[in-house]
């Protein structure tokens, strides 16, 4: 019987696979990343980077250009400009020109969001000054066309902490979510080579703001849990003075102390404490090894590894403070304060508009936490 089940299976695979549509690959021009500007006439502009098998050359990359209302209509359009038939099913960055994030990405997003052949890896980010320069750039020192390089690059970052996450699946979640709104980052062409620039700031799906990318990473570790991470900090010398090494006012050289470190492990944790007037606590815990210091400061002595580790966390502490009131100023809920204020309201229900009014408002007590768990070694 179970052999029986077996034929019949294999029969209905056989008679199902020869009503599939086959194309020839020499046929088609795989798109592999798109980006979208906005135009003066209110229809936007694609340009394609696609991929194009042919016998004689192999694999040849061009751009190809289209110009809608829609995606879609923007497809068909570069479909006319190219010889062979335009397959999106395997784009890996989608990138947003400036202008056109300033006005919402949504619309442009809906289209991926149904269809099932896009993959869930696939990048988004925003190009200064368009999508269009930015991935035509000419560069003898990119191996690969521009699209793939700049998925390379965010790849890397989000896989190493630096960047939050940015794919498209992540970005519909926190669009949808009440009381939290997704950032990407700023790609741009400097020395011509593409860079990240900075972090978007957007509210809901409209660009409102950018932060430096020197605060990537304590974007994340204000988000989630961290580990394994290299980063710097400047301190202020003179509290360390007097722990200097052979130290007298003829050997000071600078009113600045420079500091490499190993983030082992980060833990964040934030809550709301004082529900009437809108005050919460981000609590904030570093394990970190010390990787290197501008100044030969004295750490076999206890009180100032604990100065040095009150200074970190004196810093990271005004850095938050900082870059959150910055981004308060755009009104755009970064770290997602708004979905902790949410459970603490009547079954649990907040609207968008509600929450915008509140946020600019809201105070924050940063808390920060920081143990050096090691300092003789040097990586």
């Amino acid at each position: 019987m179970k052999t029986l089940h077996c034929l019949l299976l294999i029969m209905i695979c056989l008679t199902l696979g020869s009503c599939v549509q086959s194309k020839q690959i020499e046929k088609l021009s795989v798109v592999t990343s798109r980006g979208t500007d906005q135009l003066e006439n209110s229809e936007i502009e694609t340009t394609l980077m696609i991929f194009q098998f042919t016998k004689p050359e192999g694999i040849v990359i061009n751009p190809v250009f289209g110009k809608g209302k829609t995606i879609k209509g923007a497809l068909a359009n570069a479909n006319l400009e190219s010889r062979f038939e335009l397959v999106a099913g395997k784009i890996q960055l989608e990138l947003y020109g400036m202008e056109l994030a300033k006005k919402g990405i949504f619309p442009y997003l809906d289209t991926l969001n149904r269809d099932a052949r896009l993959p869930d890896s696939m990048y988004l980010a925003i190009s200064v000054p368009t999508a269009k320069e930015v991935l035509t750039t000419k560069e003898q020192s990119i191996s690969n066309n521009v699209g793939e390089h700049i998925h390379g690059l965010i790849k890397e970052n989000a896989k190493d902490h630096f960047l939050p996450r940015v794919t498209l699946q992540t970005f519909l979640s926190k669009y949808y979510d009440i009381g939290v709104d997704p950032a990407l980052p700023i790609i741009e062409i400097k020395d011509s080579i593409p860079k990240i620039r900075s972090i978007a700031i957007l509210r809901d799906d409209k660009l409102v703001g950018e932060i430096e990318s020197n605060y990537l990473l304590l974007f994340k570790i204000l988000e989630e849990t961290v580990r394994n991470e290299k980063f710097e900090l400047l301190l202020p010398m003179k509290p360390f003075e007097k722990y200097l090494k052979n130290y007298t006012d003829t050997t000071k050289s600078t009113d600045k102390l420079n500091i490499a470190l190993g983030l082992v492990k980060s833990k964040v944790d934030t809550s709301l404490i004082d529900n009437k007037n809108n005050v919460f606590q981000t609590d904030l815990w570093l394990d970190v090894n010390l990787l290197e210091l501008s100044e030969p400061v004295d750490l076999n002595n206890d009180k100032s590894l604990k100065l040095l580790e009150k200074e970190i966390n004196k810093k990271i502490e005004a850095d938050a403070k900082g870059v959150l009131a910055r981004i308060q100023k755009m009104n755009g809920d970064t770290f997602g304060y708004g979905k902790i204020y949410r459970t603490h309201q009547k079954n649990g229900k907040l609207t968008d508009e509600l929450w915008h009014e509140i946020y600019p408002t809201i105070k924050v007590n940063f808390n920060v936490k920081t143990t050096i768990t090691r300092h003789g070694s040097v990586d």
